[in-house]
Parts: structure tokens; C-alpha cells; sequence
């Protein structure tokens, strides 16, 4: 909980003038797509200022939430009447509560939760995963016809899923994670619905829509990496990161990647290729 500033919690954090005296105006001109976590940093400077017990204890608190909407959505797609009779379980439960214990002590969240200024990613997963468990719980209540007590929870995942926006760009793939949960865990049937495909690309055009406001762009490190380098290069970052999550072993605080200079290298193609296998 000591833990000092690194990396990039200098400029986003430490240097950050929008943090000091711009809230909340000069903490959207400097965040945009991020504006969320900002604040929450701007929040943590009025009540601390600059020592990280306060930061820690807040990326350690969303950690924990993101540990228990882990579970609870394991516990909603076991429910799934595709794979049980609607109720998880007792074998469901277990499964459930090991799934949120696995995501909370997996060493290799070490860095997102203990490196300060990724709390951007930490609360990005924490209204993805709430947007999707709200979907997935408004969806069975819609289905069994109970009532309109469905639409709070679909306005609760749609503004959910703004908030994921407004914490980091990963969010923007939403709108299709809800698609697929749709048609892998919910629909009783092959049929396709016209309403529901409908109501998917409107939340994708959203999405597309937002994202040309804030021109949102594929990232780049720095100006002198071209963004498609930056993106050949991500293929085995994540390939490194899947490797991670199966055996965390060998983690190192900064990997320092050699850029990939073309997408036909072997380790870039075979990251690639096992990417779009995935």
C-alpha cells in the first residue's frame, strides 16, 4: 500500500495540473475517453494529496469488485436455461465462487491493480463486467415475462457500458461482447432475432459514433511508432499475456518488446494466426 509513483503515474498523476486545480473542466479537456478514472484520482488528491495509501486502497477496492462481478457472472451463464434448468446449482455455485477467487488472486493482475494510473484498466473491467451481468439478469427477467422490472436493469448496462467508455478505450468492444453473450448463452432457439439484431448495431453505430467524436484512433506508444507497428507488435504482447494467464511464470515489471517490423516475422505471424484462431 506504500508502493510509490511509477511509470506513467509521473505525468498522468504527479504532473497533472487538471488534477491539482481543474476539476472537473480541465480533467475532460486532458482526459476525454478517460475522464472517469481521472476523476477518481482528482478525488484521491482532495482527500490525501500525493500519498499512494489512499490510490492503493481504491485500485485494491476495484479489484475486489471486479472479483465479485466475476462471480456473479459465472453464476448468471450457468443459469442459463442452454445449460442448466435456470438455477446454477450447487455445483454452480462452487464453480462460480472459484472463477471470482482465480481473477482476484491470478498474479498476473499484480500490475493492474498495484501500478496506480492502471486503474484506468481495473475500472474500465469493472462497468464492462457490470454492463454484461445487467444485460445477462435483464434478459431472464425479460424472457420469463415478469413484469417491465427488466428495463432498469437494461438501462442500468447501458449506462454501465458509457461508463466503460469514459474509463478506456478497450470498452468500445461492448456492444458486440452483448451480441455474442446473446447468441451463445440466451436464445432458446437458431432463430434470429430481427428486434434484437437491430438493437445490436444501433449499440454498435453508438459505439462507432462516439469513438469518430472523441476521434478515437488506433494508439500508438509514441510518434516516432507508427500505429501499425504498434498494432503488429500488440499481437505478441497478447499472445505473451494468454501464455501468462495459463502459466504465470518469468513476469517482469517491464517487458520492454522489440518492435515488430513486419507483420510476416514468425513470432508476429504465429501471435497473429493464434489470435485469430481465438
Amino acid at each position: 500500500f506504500k508502493f510509490p509513483f511509477h511509470f506513467d503515474d509521473g505525468h498522468a498523476i504527479v504532473e497533472n495540473p487538471a488534477i491539482y486545480y481543474q476539476v472537473p473542466e480541465g480533467l475532460w479537456d486532458y482526459s476525454h475517453l478517460r475522464f472517469l478514472p481521472f476523476l477518481s484520482f482528482a478525488v484521491n488528491y482532495r482527500i490525501g494529496g500525493l500519498d499512494t495509501l489512499g490510490y492503493h486502497l481504491v485500485n485494491v477496492g476495484i479489484h475486489m469488485a471486479n472479483g465479485l462481478l466475476v462471480c456473479w457472472l459465472a453464476l448468471l451463464l450457468l443459469s442459463s436455461s442452454l445449460v442448466s434448468s435456470g438455477k446454477p446449482g450447487k455445483w454452480g455455485e462452487w464453480l462460480a465462487l472459484g472463477a471470482g477467487l482465480l481473477f482476484v488472486s491470478h498474479p498476473v493482475q499484480t500490475q493492474a491493480v498495484t501500478y496506480i494510473v492502471q486503474r484506468l484498466t481495473s475500472m474500465a473491467a469493472m462497468f464492462y463486467l457490470l454492463s454484461v451481468c445487467l444485460y445477462i439478469k435483464g434478459r431472464y427477467i425479460h424472457t420469463s415475462a415478469k413484469g417491465r422490472k427488466y428495463f432498469w436493469y437494461y438501462a442500468g448496462s447501458a449506462l454501465s457500458g458509457i461508463a466503460a467508455m469514459l474509463s478506456k478505450e478497450i470498452s468500445f468492444t461492448l456492444p458486440l461482447m452483448l451480441l455474442m453473450t446473446e447468441f451463445f448463452f440466451i436464445r432458446k432457439d437458431n432463430k434470429i432475432n430481427a428486434k434484437l439484431i437491430a438493437i445490436g448495431l444501433a449499440a454498435v453505430a453508438l459505439a462507432v459514433a462516439i469513438g469518430l467524436v472523441f476521434k478515437l484512433a488506433p494508439t500508438r506508444e509514441t510518434e516516432d511508432i507508427s500505429r501499425w507497428q504498434y498494432l503488429i507488435t500488440q499481437f505478441r504482447v497478447v499472445a505473451t499475456y494468454i501464455r501468462l494467464m495459463l502459466v504465470p511464470v518469468n513476469q517482469n515489471l517491464d517487458y520492454d518488446f522489440a518492435l515488430s517490423q513486419s507483420l510476416w516475422e514468425l513470432p508476429t505471424l504465429l501471435s497473429g494466426l493464434l489470435l485469430s484462431v481465438i
